[in-house]
């Protein structure tokens, strides 16, 4: 048929003479202009889309003070199903259906102690971005939760929320599983590396793989991985002249996180003031989740991993 219709259309053209010649040119042109309009502005769309910023804070109309959980549901316009999530600020899991009505709740408090130990947690309480004791992710796996509680570790609960393990390995941001079970789950360690004769303290992004009892299999430094690709070396030595850069202007670096955040600005003074202590006179030291805490502020997170998939090929 597609052939039949395309050699219709060339006895059309041969017979029709320059007029339908110059239609068709026309209708080319039209359409070719319309494409591109179409693309220019699915383009713009998505520059808009890819500047949004991290939003920690909505106005609520007035209207809508008080609402919570689903306040409007169109059964025929949404896929059916339920819908599971972390608290971003308790340590909790929830599975509510689609008209929000609560199916479920896992409960993990006071599994995992590191950031409850930091010298300066109600400094840290303060700060956006490290204050979330929450599980960040909560994904179903093997019949089981796993859910990351961001820099401080990982858990798995059963339905009775009952832990199976926890890992305090600084997990965050995310975790995928691969087709024997096991977990594929980005962590962070302090990294010292050299820039131009001096030390520089970075944040490394680890993936760990652990196996569905909690044991850690194996894992990579992301840092590492950058450093031998040739295709990307040059991006990453940018990356640590960026961030000495700043770490040779680290008071500057502070009042702009204070400018974000006014509210915090006592807090953020004393995290600097002891980044101060333990990187630089080194008059104290921190354990390692403790030592993450502080460099998360600072001009360290030079690579910020926040997504991990396990490839089937």
């Amino acid at each position: 048929m597609k052939n039949h219709t395309r050699q219709r259309g060339l006895r059309c053209l041969g017979t029709a003479g320059p007029a339908l010649v110059l239609c068709f040119l026309i209708a080319a042109c039209t359409g070719q202009e319309a494409a591109e309009e179409s693309d220019t502005r699915h383009d713009d769309l998505a520059k808009q889309l890819q500047s949004l910023p991290y939003v920690t804070v909505a106005r609520v109309r007035e209207e809508n003070r008080g609402l919570r959980g689903v306040v409007h549901h169109e059964p025929d316009r949404v896929h059916q199903g339920l819908n599971l999530y972390g608290s971003a600020t308790h340590n909790r899991a929830h599975l509510r259906d689609m008209a929000g009505e609560l199916v479920h709740t896992w409960i993990g408090e006071d599994l995992l102690q590191d950031r409850r130990t930091f010298p300066l947690l109600s400094d840290l309480d303060a700060i956006d971005g490290l204050s979330a004791p929450g599980f960040m992710v909560a994904e179903f796996h093997d019949g089981h939760l796993l859910v990351i509680e961001a820099h401080a570790g990982m858990v798995k609960l059963d339905w009775n929320s009952r832990a199976v393990f926890t890992l305090n390995n600084h997990a965050h941001h995310d975790l995928d599983t691969d087709t024997e079970g096991a977990i594929h789950v980005l962590t962070a360690v302090p990294r010292r590396v050299q820039t131009g004769g001096d030390e520089l303290v970075i944040i490394d992004d680890i993936i760990q793989v652990v196996s569905p009892g909690g044991a850690v299999l194996r894992q990579y430094s992301v840092f590492e991985i950058l450093a031998r690709d040739p295709a990307v070396h040059a991006r990453l030595v940018e990356s640590l002249g960026y961030a000495q850069h700043w770490f040779d202007r680290l008071d500057e670096w502070r009042e702009a996180k204070i400018a974000t955040n006014p509210a915090a600005g006592p807090s953020i003074t004393a995290i600097f003031e002891l980044y101060d202590e333990v990187f630089e006179r080194k008059t104290r030291t921190l354990q390692r989740a403790h030592e993450l805490y502080v460099l998360l502020l600072t001009p360290a997170d030079i690579l910020h991993t926040n997504t991990i998939a396990v490839l089937e090929a």
